[in-house]
């Protein structure tokens, strides 16, 4: 709030400002003034003024629109972390969705690959060779399977759905496989599916 007397208010921090309101986007000024003059209103409301109120004036009515402009400030702070927290939220569901067309490329990669070699090759194919075919497919939807499990359990969690259950669970097998896995890997010429 603000005491104006006098008729220049290019003392005004608005008007020190670019113009286009306070230095502070989140401060409001509210002029109290004995200048009730149809000009020094507009002047006052022109420097982004929230509100202006004349003098004499009511110390209840004077209260209330502070009140009133606080409220406002707090709505607009409010805002203004909503915002923010929505961006940061856009950006994750952005790079989540990044990763699952990612992850989803390889299995269905594998089905097209498969598809084609069935299309084009199927007479050429053994036994064995139609069987690892139908391994790989398999593995290629597991893996498809496993990844719109997580999609789901994830969604269910962001949307509050997810209820906590803890349960114990043996992480020896988990990293025994982790173990197998690169193992595999460091052996030459080996092909992990």
């Amino acid at each position: 709030m603000t005491d104006r007397k006098a008729r220049d208010f290019s003392s005004h921090p608005a008007a020190i400002s670019d113009g286009n309101g306070p230095a502070d986007s989140a401060s409001s000024f509210l002029f109290l003034t004995a200048r009730n003059e149809e000009e020094d209103i507009l002047r006052g409301f022109e420097l982004r003024g929230a509100d202006y109120v004349t003098k004499p004036f009511r110390a209840a009515e004077l209260l209330a629109r502070v009140r009133t402009h606080l409220e406002l400030a707090q709505a607009r702070k409010l805002i203004l972390l909503q915002n923010k927290e929505l961006r940061e939220m856009n950006r994750l569901k952005d790079k989540l969705f990044s990763i699952l067309a990612h992850d989803m490329k390889s299995p269905l990669t594998a089905f097209r690959e498969i598809a084609d070699i069935l299309l084009n090759n199927r007479d050429k194919l053994d036994e064995e060779g139609q069987t690892d075919l139908i391994a790989t497919i398999q593995q290629a939807a597991e893996k498809l399977l496993a990844l719109l499990d997580n999609v789901f359990i994830w969604s269910q969690s962001q949307s509050g759905r997810l209820e906590y259950a803890p349960c114990q669970h043996p992480v020896l097998p988990s990293i025994k496989e982790t173990f197998s896995l690169f193992a595999l890997i460091g052996q030459p010429g080996a092909v992990v599916k």
